[in-house]
């Protein structure tokens, strides 16, 4: 939720959808070499912006997208020295802790939820979890064993 509010935010602001493009690392057809290099891994842990042959990342991609957007005179006193060590420190924290603070959002239980419902089946998918192969196998359930 976090990071979908900071999209809504930034699409609010960009209501011609000339300044920013968003990409969608989850589409099958993502390509890092077609976007700055860009890891799905570590697109996962932070923002990026990419502009031309530059990769902007972290706090510094949130100020130069927020500047794009045409709030460039507040990210202006953003980046003053003092405010800026604690932007990146806000940064570093909301990053960190983005899934329990999207808790704390409107519809964020639901997403929270989901979100751990898909890593759960992407380590059970890989075997994570079982300390043996009957451990994580599922009971056999034959519905035409009526013995009764």
């Amino acid at each position: 939720m976090v990071c979908l509010t900071n999209k809504a935010v930034l699409s609010f602001f960009d209501r011609r959808k000339d300044k920013l493009e968003f990409v969608n690392i989850r589409d099958p057809d993502y390509s890092p070499s077609s976007n700055g290099g860009v890891q799905f891994e570590d697109a996962m842990r932070h923002i990026h912006v990419i502009t031309g042959d530059l990769v902007a990342t972290g706090s510094e991609a949130v100020l130069q997208a927020y500047s794009k957007v045409g709030l460039g005179w507040l990210m202006a006193v953003l980046r003053f020295p003092l405010i800026r060590w604690i932007v990146d420190l806000a940064y570093a924290v909301v990053s960190k802790h983005r899934y329990t603070i999207s808790r704390f959002l409107p519809g964020g239980k639901a997403l929270a939820s989901a979100v751990n419902a898909v890593k759960d089946m992407e380590s059970a998918a890989m075997g994570e979890g079982c300390d043996d192969e009957e451990e994580c196998m599922l009971p056999d359930y034959d519905d035409d064993d009526d013995d009764a």
